[in-house]
């Protein structure tokens, strides 16, 4: 899912600024947020980043796997407070179980893939090389293990 999310603690002054600014979140609200982010416990205001929902159930205290779809839905805002602080989320997107990944989310699994199968592929080529060399020039020995295990 991507969302943008703020901590402040329970006396926080501007509350219900900070809570209309990451509503609304135009070009204002945004310097507006960055001004303050050394006045917050913790947020997250890049909401263009895939994040996975168990992270953020980590995060957020009162919200687990049971009741997490209630909160964490597309274009939702909401607000817990405990005894630390409120939380101030908006969620823009959320993608379900078994739909299909945004390239920006695979993307580096992918390359890894990629990249792994290509030294495997190279790997391999490197051995039939030298393989096909030695052959060529007599320059390799086949040992017989059953041979030698037996004396």
């Amino acid at each position: 899912m991507k969302l943008r999310y703020i901590n402040v603690s329970n006396d926080y002054d501007d509350i219900r600024e900070i809570r209309s600014a990451i509503k609304r979140f135009n070009t204002e609200d945004k310097e507006l947020l960055n001004d303050l982010t050394l006045t917050f416990k913790s947020y997250s205001l890049n909401d263009s980043t895939w994040v996975k929902s168990s992270a953020i159930i980590q995060k957020l205290p009162k919200i687990s796997m049971d009741n997490s779809g209630s909160y964490l839905k597309k274009s939702h805002f909401f607000e817990l407070s405990d005894s630390l602080g409120v939380y101030l989320v908006t969620v823009n997107e959320v993608l379900e179980r078994n739909e299909i990944a945004p390239l920006e989310y695979v993307e580096p699994t992918v390359r890894k893939i990629i990249l792994n199968k290509r030294k495997l592929d190279f790997i391999k080529n490197l051995e039939r090389e030298l393989l096909d060399e030695a052959t060529g020039k007599k320059e390799f020995e086949i040992f017989d293990l059953k041979q030698d295990s037996k004396k």
